[in-house]
């Protein structure tokens, strides 16, 4: 399943039971700051892939989020389609251009999908020590490889931290009833 079908699947619902006072068990945090990065990602208006991210410090603090869309909201002067596809920021460089100068070393960003070589290097510079992606569904695009190559190198070096996210629970329903 690709990126695109997980945002559009997306729901909040555990698949637990019991909790306090018979409500079901709240989300854990790496849910909750995933969520979040996938919430992001429906704010996105390319019709095939809708990234989202979510920065946050070492106190589980939300820091910043981004999702990929035309600079600065800009999506009305440009038609979605292959030929403007490099106008598009991703969602990991939007974040950080978020950020309302909150210092970031040593965050952590969750991202939907495994960053490219441009937004890896962007977010290394940064200060982001952490990485949590969802998806690796492009890793067989040149700049994911090239991405995956400078991040595992990083982490070898114990420069940063690279995990793939396994979700605990299937969905996550938002309900606005």
């Amino acid at each position: 399943m690709d990126i695109t079908q997980k945002t559009a699947n997306m729901s909040l619902s555990s698949n637990s039971t019991g909790g306090y006072h018979g409500r079901q068990p709240e989300i854990d945090w790496e849910e909750y700051f995933m969520g979040l990065a996938l919430l992001s990602a429906k704010r996105s208006k390319d019709n095939r892939l809708q990234v989202g991210a979510c920065i946050v410090n070492d106190e589980k603090r939300i820091i910043s989020l981004g999702y990929n869309g035309m600079p600065y909201g800009r999506d009305d002067l440009f038609p979605w389609n292959d030929r403007t596809k490099t106008f598009v920021c991703h969602a990991e460089m939007n974040a950080i251009m978020n950020n309302k100068g909150v210092n970031m070393k040593g965050c952590t960003m969750y991202v939907t999908m495994h960053p490219c070589v441009e937004c890896a290097k962007i977010i290394v510079h940064s200060g982001i020590t952490k990485i949590v992606y969802l998806s690796d569904s492009r890793a067989h695009k040149d700049k994911y490889q090239d991405g995956k190559r400078l991040l595992t190198k990083l982490q070898t070096e114990g420069y940063i931290t690279l995990s793939q996210y396994k979700p605990t629970c299937e969905s996550i329903v938002i309900n606005f009833n």
